[in-house]
Formats: C-alpha cells, structure tokens, sequence
C-alpha cells in the first residue's frame, strides 16, 4: 500500500479529515522523528511556507492520537508511525546523541525488559518512555562528520533490517 493510502486510512480511522496540508505533514514524518523547525523547513521546500498552519495541524494531529511528541534534551520532536494504534500506551525507548541523532528502539525484548524489572513488580506501568544519551568513540571530536561514521546510525540501520 503507498505512504499517501496509509495515511488516508489512518485519517478515516481517527475521523480526521485529509487535507492536503495534513496528509503533507503526515508523508514528511512517515517513519521519521523530526522538529517542528525540521517538519517547517521540509514543508516550505514543498510550497508550504506557513509555521502557524503546520503548528495548527501538528497539534490537532497530536489530539487525535496520529502523531507523536517526544521531548527530548528539551526539544520537542514529532513522530507518524501509522503502525501504532496509540502513541499513550506503548511503551518507547529512544537513542539520543551529541548530534542530536535520534534512534526508536522497537525490540520487544529491550522493552520487556525494562517493563518487568523487579522496581515495577507492583505497580502497572501506564506509560514508558526511556531515552538513553549515548556516545561515540569519537563524541569529544563533536563532529562524526569529521570521521564519516556514526555508530548510532549504524545501528538504527541494522535496526531496520531485522
């Protein structure tokens, strides 16, 4: 199924309308983590200029349950996964680094064990959200661009092979 088929069907769903501007923002953050900066300067290279109709249409997506916010280092970041029935209950672990690089880790395994460690043995765990700040080798260079490597997006390569 295409990108722009999903999102309809995500939209029709969630009983949102498709407008152009929604479903543009939507194919932008498709399997992405953005900032609202990024999703802007995305948009106005495609002929959408104005950052208060993506703010808007950011937040009535958020509502809605479509698209997720992460904070992360104190930035927010934006997220459409159409494979997520809602974004308030499943569990996230997140990969960060010094260049601001951003990895969604999705195995279970990782999740599971994080969510049954003896701490939450007694409680029920609503929402789970865990960044971890990782570093290079190479981090006190600040610049992986300098070594053209980065670890991080090695592993969010092999990540999306499996």
């Amino acid at each position: 199924m295409a990108v722009e088929d999903i999102i309809k069907s995500q939209f029709k769903i969630n009983h949102i309308r498709a407008t152009t501007q929604r479903i543009k923002i939507a194919k932008v953050l498709y399997k992405k983590i953005l900032t609202l900066k990024d999703l802007h300067s995305r948009l106005s290279d495609e002929g959408y200029p104005n950052l208060a109709t993506v703010y808007n249409n950011i937040e009535y997506l958020l509502e809605r349950d479509v698209i997720q916010k992460i904070v992360l280092k104190g930035e927010r970041y934006y997220a459409f996964d159409p494979d997520r029935t809602s974004h308030d209950d499943i569990p996230s672990v997140f990969l960060t680094c010094s260049q601001d690089t951003i990895v969604e880790v999705t195995d279970q395994d990782v999740i599971d064990y994080i969510s049954h460690t003896p701490l939450f043995e007694k409680m029920d765990i609503r929402k789970l959200t865990v960044i971890v700040d990782v570093g290079c080798s190479h981090e006190h260079d600040r610049d992986c661009t300098k070594h053209h490597h980065c670890y991080l997006m090695d592993f969010k390569h092999r990540l999306s092979n499996t």
